[in-house]
């Protein structure tokens, strides 16, 4: 038994249960999409499996639960002896995630002839809501294949939220008919900052690409099918250079040009700029209308605010409505557009790092420990919580640096004393120095097995987990998908000079494997 995420109860039976060509699969009908996906994947096997109206002669089954059974909407419950197996759930995605055990159970992902189930009883239903990937394809683009193999990916892992950050100071990466020129001035940059051997340098090497309105269509509908919700993540006012770059006028100054290094910028959209307010409506609206999510997350992050002190327009701004400083402006700023999507029927997201009291309506993705007064400001008003602690849910920190153990054993934050307003769990993988597929899924596996589990609830045991990885990796290995080997045993945390040592040349690391 190898199940990732552990269930939340696993009672072991005597016996085991054979799937094969006399298996019959009765179904509620409400469930029978899901299912047959499921059968599908068996009779790839070269099974043959097929549906019964007749539940008298399953041998297994897709119920509804018994009226006396209360079960949440994500959670599920099965019963397997030698001769029946029988899954019970409320909905679609409470059976999909019974079907991703079942799947772990008898070993589907290893391709083995023989389908064989310990006999068991397991309930089972996450701690948390909210189970997330915040995927960065702004400071490196991936394309919507990559995209959709992350998802399915999570979709086994019972993660149910992709935050897709498509903007930034070095790129804007979805398609925009309304403003044409943040894609051909926008999604395209002249060179990116290199950290190697020691070096840091700004290479010549090309930076393009962009998710055309079709690649989203697909995408969203690829993720709805495995129950995976793909939440939009626009920076506003800062890190927006690659915006600022295609349309000048949008800010403080004359020109701007698409960043090629890492490091933060100065520059911001005018707050003081009535168009600035109309452009970004024009763009959200075509944002939204590619996203059915109920969620944006609108980034805003705290910056430095020189340009807005030395622009005229954003001073008569701050005079014209009375605001004591520019962190004032920036509060106006951002509940204008919290109210715009508000009227639009959207719930947005921010990082905690933002100034003063956020909305209620809000979520605050609390993601930097220093900045935690505006969590529980946030929280004491009300509010929810989506909890990212940069320290343990980073995935583009080193193995060595942020292990799979300390991903696995972090608890949620001791200063939310109301844990009720805490939503879920989201890791991050920005991607300065995540530049190609290989490094990507280095840089997530087997960390987000271990934040898989930590999502759920049922992070327990680290010894258990690792002796389950361990399987897991034989299904990475037999399925051909990059991960970081012989990394879980590794001590938790790095040294200083570790620490200095990546932050030179960053990409050792995944270059030691791939020559491996």
């Amino acid at each position: 038994m190898h199940l990732i995420p552990f269930s939340k109860d696993y009672i072991s039976l005597s016996g085991k249960f054979t799937l094969n060509d006399d298996t019959a699969i009765f179904c509620h009908p409400s469930f029978a999409n899901v299912v047959q996906k499921f059968i599908d994947e068996i009779n790839g096997l070269g099974k043959n499996v097929s549906f019964t109206d007749d539940y008298e002669k399953a041998t297994i089954m897709f119920c509804l639960p018994a009226e006396d059974v209360s079960l949440s909407n994500e959670g599920y419950n099965i019963a397997c002896s030698e001769k029946l197996l029988s899954v019970f759930a409320s909905t679609e995605v409470g059976v999909f995630y019974a079907i991703q055990t079942l799947r772990q159970l008898f070993s589907l992902d290893k391709g083995c002839a023989d389908l064989i189930c310990d006999a068991c009883e397991i309930h089972d239903d996450p701690k948390y809501l909210w189970r997330g990937l915040q995927l960065d394809i702004a400071r490196h683009f991936f394309g919507k294949e990559t995209i959709k193999k992350v998802i399915n990916l999570m979709a086994k892992l019972k993660l149910n939220k992709l935050i897709l950050h498509f903007s930034d100071d070095q790129g804007y990466r979805l398609q925009s008919e309304k403003f044409p020129l943040l894609n051909s001035v926008g999604s395209h940059r002249d060179g990116s900052e290199v950290h190697e051997k020691g070096r840091r340098f700004v290479d010549d090497v090309p930076v393009d690409g962009y998710l055309t309105k079709q690649d989203v269509k697909e995408i969203v509908k690829y993720a709805s099918e495995r129950f995976v919700d793909v939440i939009p993540n626009v920076n506003l006012p800062s890190h927006c250079l690659a915006i600022l770059a295609s349309y000048p006028y949008l800010g403080c100054q004359d020109s701007y040009k698409v960043a090629k290094t890492w490091h933060a910028t100065k520059d911001a959209l005018c707050a003081g700029n009535d168009q600035v307010y109309q452009f970004v409506e024009q763009l959200l609206d075509e944002i939204c209308s590619m996203f059915p999510s109920e969620f944006v997350h609108l980034s805003n992050t705290n910056f430095n605010k020189e340009k807005w002190h030395n622009c005229k327009k954003c001073q008569e701004k701050m005079s014209q409505l009375k605001l004591r400083d520019e962190d004032h402006l920036q509060k106006y700023f951002f509940n204008h557009f919290v109210k715009y999507l508000g009227e639009k029927g959207k719930t947005v997201m921010c990082d905690n790092d933002a100034p003063g009291a956020l909305p209620q309506e809000v979520i605050c993705q609390q993601w930097s420990r220093i900045k935690a007064r505006t969590t529980k400001l946030h929280v004491k008003n009300g509010g929810s919580v989506l909890l990212s602690d940069y320290r343990r849910f980073s995935l583009d920190f080193p193995h060595k640096i942020l292990s799979a153990k300390k991903v696995y054993k972090f608890h949620a934050t001791k200063f939310i004393k109301d844990k009720s307003k805490i939503l879920g769990k989201a890791c991050c993988l920005f991607t300065e120095y995540v530049n190609d597929e290989y490094k990507l899924f280095y840089n997530l596996f087997p960390r987000l097995w271990a934040f898989a589990e930590n999502a759920w609830g049922t992070n327990y045991h680290y010894s258990s987990f690792i002796k389950r990885a361990k399987e897991m990796e034989q299904v990475y290995d037999s399925k051909h998908i990059v991960f970081a080997r012989d990394v879980l045993s590794k001590r938790s945390g790095a040294s200083k000079k570790q620490i200095q040592k990546f932050l030179l040349s960053p990409n050792d690391e995944v270059n030691k494997s791939k020559n491996d």
